[in-house]
């Protein structure tokens, strides 16, 4: 037997992430092309995207994380030799996203009557919990609508997605999300700017009016329905293609399907949504110290984001990996394929993180000529060169755990570091001590640092404990005690 070694490793590692992390970008720059079109109309509507932007983001995680409940079970299916097992589950996942709509819908109308609506009606029936404009918010609201008809569409790509990658077939996500941000840019210039946008670009104006922030969502949704279509004939394709014996996975019935993946799709639901909280709560927290401190926040932020999708996608290709492996029985594989994932994802934050601390000024400059801004973006950068290592860390992390279909001890592992170790350290440094900023900063440093470092136990944990209980349950999957 050919013993395969740490480079090989690596480089298949980085053929099946590489896609992944790209497809990743490509959601990421979808946002930025709609900032930037509504940014060019007035301050309140971008204000009122990003606010929109916000919630309707907390309700399309949750679903998301319900739909990643997919991916233990169609990996270790498909690690099994059962194609016909994760085909099963495929059609569980796309069920049980349709059954989460009430649910979904009903979070978002929670969400517009607590935060937003009691901003602009006359009477509202729940006390305003965020103080906004009351323009600024009222279009937010009608923003937040426009975008949860691409919910459902969302969620099937979600799903479909997980399926592909779990037989290594990225290429397709890559292309559907390339051809969405293609017809984005197309459609955002047709709908926020309407017949005078034509006309700019020499165009014959169409009787289109100008939809501003609410013309963005629209084209959100509908993109959201185009990547999914893209990627249903190769879905379809592979399923019809699908041979080999019928296993015991999630195919003993629709509702046990669908259990089997709301049972791992809720904990990561649970650790998504209190991600973002926390990072919610840092920005809201940070204008408490003056406008140079926000803009430093974004800056640092984004350029931060940036080199964390990488990690993303290397996360995403752990969870594949690891889940092949646990399916085949091959324990000491799906060891060996989650540290090289981790250790990859280590090093390349880390040298993220040198760059930030050695060029910390001149990447700041990049996004501001104000020297107020560009100080606090900096030193934030510097903060940031430090929690890059166990950022990567606790993300790739994640992906190995979710292959190996441990999810509920993560998610409480998120909950401890992030709520009761990170916010308490960070309200401590920026209050107490006065450090303002740059506290909150490191006060997330700290949860991160505890978080990397508990789930990276955990793995060595559940790896040594695997050979007794993989695939154990009806799912598929058992993750270890």
């Amino acid at each position: 037997m050919t013993r395969i070694g740490v480079p090989d490793r690596v480089a298949a590692l980085v053929r099946l992430a590489a896609p992944i992390a790209l497809a990743q970008v490509g959601f990421t720059t979808m946002g930025m092309v709609d900032t930037a079109m509504v940014g060019r109309i007035d301050a309140a509507s971008l204000a009122a995207t990003a606010l929109g932007h916000n919630y309707v983001s907390v309700v399309s995680l949750f679903g998301l994380g319900l739909m990643l409940g997919l991916d233990p079970i169609v990996t270790q299916r498909v690690g099994a030799g059962d194609p016909r097992g994760a085909g099963r589950a495929l059609g569980h996942g796309c069920g049980l996203a349709l059954v989460a709509l009430p649910l979904l819908l009903g979070f978002a109308a929670l969400l517009d009557g607590l935060f937003l609506r009691p901003n602009f009606v006359a009477d509202p029936l729940l006390p305003r919990v965020v103080r906004a404009d009351p323009a600024v918010a009222e279009l937010a609201s009608a923003y937040f609508w426009v975008r949860l008809p691409g919910i459902v569409p969302f969620l099937l790509f979600a799903a479909m997605r997980s399926w592909l990658y779990a037989q290594h077939r990225t290429r397709a996500v890559f292309v559907a999300m390339l051809a969405a941000n293609l017809a984005n840019v197309v459609l955002d210039y047709l709908l926020v700017f309407g017949d005078p946008g034509l006309e700019r670009l020499g165009l014959p104006a169409l009787g289109v009016p100008a939809l501003g922030a609410v013309g963005a969502g629209i084209v959100t949704s509908i993109c959201n329905g185009l990547m999914a279509l893209m990627v249903l004939p190769m879905v379809l394709r592979g399923l019809r293609a699908a041979s080999g014996p019928a296993g015991a996975g999630p195919g003993t019935g629709a509702v046990a399907g669908m259990a089997a993946i709301a049972r791992h799709g809720f904990p990561i639901a649970g650790q998504l949504v209190m991600e973002m909280g926390v990072f919610m709560l840092v920005a809201a927290w940070m204008g408490e110290f003056g406008n140079e401190a926000v803009g430093g926040h974004q800056i640092a932020l984004q350029v931060a984001s940036f080199t964390f999708l990488v990690c993303v996608g290397l996360g995403s290709a752990a969870t594949v990996q690891v889940g092949n492996a646990v399916g085949a029985r091959d324990l000491a594989e799906a060891r060996r394929c989650g540290l090289v994932a981790i250790g990859t994802s280590a090093s390349w934050m880390a040298l993220c993180g040198l760059t930030f601390w050695v060029l910390a000024v001149p990447l700041a400059a990049l996004f501001t000529d104000d020297p107020s801004v560009r100080g606090a973006a900096a030193t934030l950068l510097r903060i940031a060169a430090i929690f890059q290592v166990v950022d990567g860390v606790q993300a790739t992390t994640l992906g190995a755990l979710r292959g190996a279909g441990d999810t509920r001890v993560p998610f409480l592992l998120c909950l401890t570091c992030y709520w009761l170790v990170g916010l308490p350290v960070a309200l401590l440094l920026a209050y107490s001590v006065g450090l303002a900023g740059p506290g909150l900063w490191y006060g997330l440093t700290v949860g991160l640092g505890c978080l990397g470092g508990t789930l990276f136990w955990r793995f060595l944990v559940v790896v040594r404990h695997l050979p007794a209980r993989a695939g154990g349950g009806d799912d598929g999957t058992r993750a270890p005690g």
